[in-house]
């Protein structure tokens, strides 16, 4: 009907309407991915700082043993 009234190509209408929605799914999986990588540095930060503490706890209660 678009076709015929209005003098638009369906075909390409079709497609930009495919690259949009490839474009949007490549633009949700690197979001996912961005939100993954911030978890896991996050993740390596506590778990750093963790032994880190521990490291210094266990130095200090050694040097004051002494």
């Amino acid at each position: 009907m678009d076709e015929l009234v209005r003098d638009v190509d369906v075909a390409d209408v079709r497609a930009k309407n495919v690259n949009n929605e490839k474009l949007d799914s490549i633009y949700n999986d690197i979001n996912s991915a961005k939100k993954t990588i911030k978890w896991l540095y996050n993740c390596y930060l506590v778990v750093g700082g963790g032994v880190v503490a521990l490291l210094l706890f266990f130095a200090f209660s050694a040097a004051f043993v002494w």
